[in-house]
């Protein structure tokens, strides 16, 4: 029997073969036409999907029919729970309006339990700035700083001119925003603002420099600060319209975008406005010391 299987078989096999090779084929011209023009062979597939789709009544009827189950799905879950849900907030509204504690009270109760997390959240920014630090894509290697042309001299800090290495080996002129300690629950804000702050008039944050494991902020590098413009240029009125007035307009613009973010512009003065000439005009004026209120 097993040679007559075989005999009855190999028609349908050669068959078989054949439709194997002719899809074969028909695959191997289909990726030459994708590879020719991606985008207008996935439009194509795209439009012959949809053309497809939009004649089949039965599918269009079963998409919705799936659609609509997940909302009443969760309508049916939102009124089931909801009872439960206006009496606990109920019973929360009357505890709150049976407590009888004081303002004194209430700090003496929940103060210690806000410090303390408070705590945990300075210590998990320090542990990421001072362990994880390596695989920050933000880390940058300082090749030098320029001593004599100290910007500011701050309590705790100091801001210098300084060339960078970023980690993929570029090399740019920066600002270093140096720290005379290690960072604390103090300084840390610093950092973790500094970082997510899109303002034309904030200087741009580059990336984090160690020292000594001491963390150091990279800034946007600056041409010179608002106190030295103030001191060039023309006489006093020619000055007002050149330097003074630009640089009121774009520190207020900056000061309304921090305190839009519960954050301040820390030792403001005319050292800590520094000057990026390149990007004209009020935004020009760029504060360096920015960060959570002390």
């Amino acid at each position: 029997f097993g040679v007559f299987g075989v005999v009855a078989a190999s028609p349908l096999l050669a068959v078989l073969g054949i439709q194997a090779l002719k899809k074969k084929y028909e695959d191997k011209q289909e990726r030459h036409r994708y590879k020719a023009d991606k985008c207008t062979y996935v439009a194509e597939r795209a439009t012959e999907q949809l053309e497809i789709y939009r004649t089949d009544g039965e599918a269009i009827r079963r998409y919705v029919q799936e659609r609509l189950k997940l909302v009443q799905d969760y309508l049916q879950a939102f009124q089931d729970s909801l009872p439960q849900k206006v009496e606990a907030q109920r019973k929360l509204m009357q505890s709150i309006e049976e407590d009888q504690r004081t303002a004194e009270e209430l700090t003496s109760d929940y103060q210690p339990l806000l410090e303390m997390l408070n705590t945990m959240k300075t210590k998990l920014a320090l542990f990421e700035l001072e362990e994880l630090y390596l695989l920050d894509p933000c880390l940058v290697k300082c090749d030098d700083t320029d001593g004599s042309a100290e910007k500011f001299h701050g309590v705790g800090m100091t801001l210098k001119k300084g060339n960078v290495t970023t980690i993929n080996g570029t090399r740019k002129d920066a600002t270093i925003k140096s720290y005379m300690n290690k960072i604390d629950e103090t300084t840390i804000g610093d950092f973790t603002a500094i970082r997510k702050l899109r303002h034309d008039n904030i200087l741009r944050f580059v990336g984090i420099r160690f020292t000594k494991e001491i963390p150091q902020l990279v800034l946007q590098a600056a041409d010179g600060s608002l106190r030295e413009r103030l001191k060039k240029g023309p006489n006093v009125p020619g000055k007002f319209g050149l330097h003074t007035l630009p640089a009121m307009k774009g520190v207020c613009s900056g000061l309304q975008y921090l305190h839009s973010k519960q954050l301040v512009s820390i030792f403001l003065s005319q050292d800590t406005v520094l000057v990026v000439e390149s990007d004209g005009g009020d935004n020009r004026f760029k504060l360096a010391c920015v960060g959570e209120p002390r």
